[in-house]
């Protein structure tokens, strides 16, 4: 089925060219491309290029995904591969500092979401066995200490106190 650029006139004559999705010929995966004086041309960030179409060449894809006997013969076709040190070493260079935290505002909203919701049983467990054994530092149980201090106050003091 072939996909035309749709083309609207604008105020004075100014044409406005519509983004639209068609097949890379590089890569086969669907892409958006933008039309330019008679040519379509879009980023093909499988390729890593800029490819141009003819307009007339345009083909719609109806389903671009695989089916699952495909995917089950790739599976089995990738299976036991694993990348070379050379190749671990390049891809922790592309991902290096790429480590990216939410937003002040974000942990705010999720931190909201999450307040005051129970915990399961199960879950509960599996906090407490992650910290069992875990040594604090000489800081961090001063932090409790002074904070456990301050509850005792705020309560009436310790009945040994009175």
């Amino acid at each position: 089925m072939r996909k035309q650029v749709v083309r609207k006139m604008i105020n004075e004559g100014v044409v406005k060219l519509e983004p639209v999705q068609v097949i890379c010929p590089a890569c086969g995966e669907q892409v958006e491309v933008v039309a330019r004086d008679g040519h379509v041309k879009g980023y093909c960030a499988v390729a890593r290029r800029y490819v141009d179409f003819l307009i007339e060449t345009q083909l719609e894809r109806k389903n671009y995904r695989q089916g699952p006997e495909y995917q089950a013969k790739q599976s089995i076709a990738h299976m036991g591969k694993h990348h070379t040190a050379e190749t671990k070493a390049k891809l922790s260079a592309v991902h290096m500092g790429k480590h990216r935290q939410h937003a002040a505002e974000t942990r705010v909203k999720i931190s909201s979401a999450l307040m005051g919701k129970p915990l399961t049983a199960e879950t509960k467990a599996k906090i407490s066995a992650a910290k069992k054994g875990k040594p604090l530092t000489a800081e961090h149980r001063a932090k409790i200490s002074a904070a456990l201090k301050r509850q005792l106050i705020l309560k009436g003091g310790h009945k040994d106190a009175r």
